[in-house]
C-alpha cells in the first residue's frame, strides 16, 4: 500500500523477494525520472537501488520466508531525490566497512587481501550523493539521496 506522508513524500511496502524486485525498482525510477535526472543517472539510481535491495533480500531476510521492505521516496528542493530503504531483517550497517584498493571491505578485515564482495556497497557509496544508516528499533533504514546538479557534473551527463 502506497501512502503520502507530507509534502512529495511516498512510501510503498513490498514483500521482500526477488520476484517483487522489478516492481521496487520501478516504483523508485518513477520517481527518479519526475525528479528531472537524465537516463544515465536514471540507471545508475537504479542499480544502487538494486544492489540494496538484494543484499536486504539475500542477506537480511536469509533466515527467515517472510519479510517486508518499505521503500519512500522523497523529492529535494534541489531537485533530488531520496530513498529510504527500511527493513526488518538482520542488521546491517554498511558505515562498518571502509574503502581499500577500490573495495569496501570490513574494517576488521582490512589487512585481509581477499579482495571479495564490496563491489555493491561501492557501487552505492561511489554514485550516491550522500549514504546514511541508522538502527530504530527493530528496522534497518538506509537513507540515499541524489541531486539533479551533482549527476549533471558526472562524466556522461550534461
Amino acid at each position: 500500500m502506497a501512502g503520502c506522508h507530507g509534502l512529495g513524500v511516498m512510501d510503498k511496502s513490498f514483500p521482500a523477494t526477488i520476484e517483487k524486485l522489478y516492481e521496487m525498482l520501478e516504483y523508485i525510477r518513477f520517481y527518479a525520472i519526475e525528479a528531472g535526472f537524465e537516463s544515465n543517472t536514471i540507471k545508475n539510481i537504479e542499480l544502487v537501488a538494486e544492489e540494496a535491495l538484494v543484499n536486504v533480500i539475500i542477506h537480511g531476510y536469509k533466515d527467515t520466508a517472510d519479510g517486508n521492505v518499505q521503500i519512500a521516496v522523497e523529492n529535494l528542493a534541489d531537485p533530488g531525490i531520496r530513498i529510504i530503504i527500511k527493513d526488518q531483517g538482520k542488521p546491517f550497517n554498511p558505515h562498518t566497512y571502509i574503502v581499500k584498493d577500490d573495495v569496501l571491505i570490513p574494517k576488521n578485515l582490512a589487512d585481509d587481501n581477499s579482495g571479495v564482495g564490496g563491489w555493491g556497497l561501492f557501487l552505492i557509496y561511489k554514485m550516491m550523493d550522500s549514504v546514511e544508516y541508522k538502527r530504530e528499533g527493530q528496522d534497518n533504514v538506509l537513507i540515499l539521496a541524489k541531486t539533479v546538479s551533482s549527476a549533471r557534473s558526472e562524466p556522461g551527463n550534461m
